[in-house]
C-alpha cells in the first residue's frame, strides 16, 4: 500500500464511522398518528412531526443499550483512526496503538451489524447510519490490516531475499567475527582499489614506534568503540566502495568484494538502529539489490565518490544521499522506500527502530 492510501483510509474511515453515528438516522418509524415519525440514532431518538423534531425521553430496550455502545466505541475508534494517520504521516512508530485500533474497528463492526440485526427484528425500516458506520470499521480494518506500520516491510525488497554472493548469509556466524578497524582518513581511489585485490590482513595493534621515527603507534582500547561493536552485531556491513561509471565496487567485512551494477539496485532504505547497546542509535543505509544480501551503509564505511562527484562531503548522511542521487540518475528506476523519503530529501535523520527485535526482524528479510 503506497504512503498516500496508509494516510488517507484511516481518515476516511473515521469520517465514514462518526458520518453514521451522529449524522445519519439507523431506523425510521413512520405512519404515526398525524404523520408523525421516529428517528432512532445512536445519540438518541427524536419524535418529528409538522417538520419539528422532539428528543424521546423513553428508550426501546435492546436497540438502546447496543446502540449506546457502538456509539462509545465507535467515537474512540474514529480519535484513533486520526491518531492512526498522523503518526503514519510523520513516521513514527505505533507502538500499541496499533493492535489496538485493530480491535476498536472489529467491535465497531460488531456492534454495528448487532444494532442493525436489533433494527430489523424490531423496529421495522432500517436507515442508512447502520451500514455506513459498518463500512467505515471494514475500511478501517482492511487499512490496519493493508498497511501496517511505516514501512519497515514495504517496498519491492520486503520478500525474502537469499544471499547467493556470499555476503553474510545465513549459514555464516555473522556475530562473531573481530570488525574491521576505519581508516584514519579517507582513501583515494587508488588506495580503495588497490585493497578490494588484496586479502585481509592482521588487523591487531602494532608496537609503539621509536621516538622521532615519525610514525604514530596504535593501541587497542579495552573493549571495542562503538563504531566497531556496531559492525560486529550487524550483516552485510560495507567496509569501502569506489564509485565508477558502471556501478560500485565494494568490499565488505565479511564476505567476497563484489561488483555492483547501477542497475543491479533496485531499492534504497535508510534507518536507525534501536538505542540499546551494542546499536547505539547508528544510522544506516540500504542498498538492496536484485540478488543477494543488500549492501550495507554504516557512518564508518569508506565511500570513494571523488571519480564522479568530486570531493567527499564533511559528513556520512551528506555522502550517502550524494551517492543515492548518483545512483537514481543513472538508474532511475531504483525505488526509494517511502518512510525514507524525508532523510533522502534532506533535513530529517532516518526513522529509528525502537526495540532490537524490530531490527532482528527487519533484517530477516533479506533472508
Amino acid at each position: 500500500m503506497s504512503a498516500g492510501r496508509q494516510v488517507a483510509l484511516p481518515l476516511i474511515a473515521a469520517v465514514m464511522i462518526v458520518l453514521g453515528l451522529v449524522v445519519l438516522d439507523w431506523a425510521n418509524l413512520g405512519g404515526g398518528p398525524l404523520g408523525a415519525a421516529v428517528r432512532l440514532t445512536p445519540t438518541g431518538n427524536e419524535l418529528c412531526a409538522g417538520g419539528r423534531c422532539a428528543a424521546l425521553a423513553t428508550g426501546h430496550g435492546t436497540w438502546t443499550m447496543i446502540a449506546r455502545g457502538v456509539l462509545v466505541v465507535g467515537i474512540v475508534a474514529a480519535l484513533a483512526m486520526v491518531v492512526l494517520a498522523v503518526l503514519r504521516r510523520l513516521a513514527i512508530e505505533l507502538g500499541p496503538l496499533d493492535r489496538a485500533t485493530t480491535w476498536l474497528c472489529v467491535t465497531v463492526i460488531a456492534n454495528g451489524g448487532m444494532a442493525m440485526v436489533a433494527t430489523g427484528a424490531s423496529l421495522g425500516e432500517l436507515g442508512p447510519g447502520g451500514p455506513v458506520t459498518v463500512l467505515g470499521g471494514l475500511l478501517g480494518l482492511f487499512s490496519r490490516l493493508g498497511g501496517g506500520a511505516p514501512s519497515f516491510g514495504g517496498g519491492r525488497s520486503a520478500r525474502p531475499i537469499r544471499s547467493t554472493a556470499g555476503v553474510g548469509g545465513p549459514g555464516d556466524a555473522p556475530y562473531r567475527d573481530p570488525p574491521a578497524s576505519p581508516a584514519a582518513r579517507p582513501p583515494s581511489t587508488r588506495d580503495v582499489s588497490r585493497s578490494l585485490a588484496e586479502p585481509d590482513r592482521d588487523r591487531r595493534p602494532t608496537s609503539p614506534a621509536p621516538v622521532g621515527s615519525g610514525k604514530i603507534a596504535r593501541f587497542a582500547p579495552a573493549a571495542p568503540v562503538g563504531a566497531d561493536a556496531t559492525r560486529a552485531a550487524v550483516r552485510f556491513v560495507v567496509t569501502e566502495g569506489v564509485a565508477t561509471a558502471a556501478g560500485l565496487e565494494l568490499r565488505f567485512d565479511r564476505g567476497a568484494p563484489r561488483t555492483v551494477a547501477w542497475t543491479d539496485i533496485v531499492e534504497v532504505v535508510a534507518r536507525r538502529m534501536p538505542p540499546d547497546p551494542p546499536y547505539d542509535k547508528t544510522a544506516f543505509v540500504d542498498l538492496v539489490l536484485a540478488e543477494g544480501g543488500p549492501a550495507r551503509l554504516l557512518p564508518t564505511t569508506r565511500l570513494d565518490l571523488t571519480a564522479l562527484l568530486g570531493p567527499a562531503a564533511p559528513g556520512a548522511k551528506e555522502n550517502w544521499r550524494r551517492l543515492v542521487g548518483l545512483a537514481r540518475a543513472q538508474n532511475p528506476a531504483i525505488a526509494i522506500e517511502p518512510a525514507s523519503d524525508d532523510f533522502f530529501a534532506g533535513g530529517r535523520d532516518p526513522v529509528m527502530f525502537a526495540a532490537p527485535k524490530q531490527f532482528v526482524a527487519w533484517d530477516r528479510r533479506y533472508g
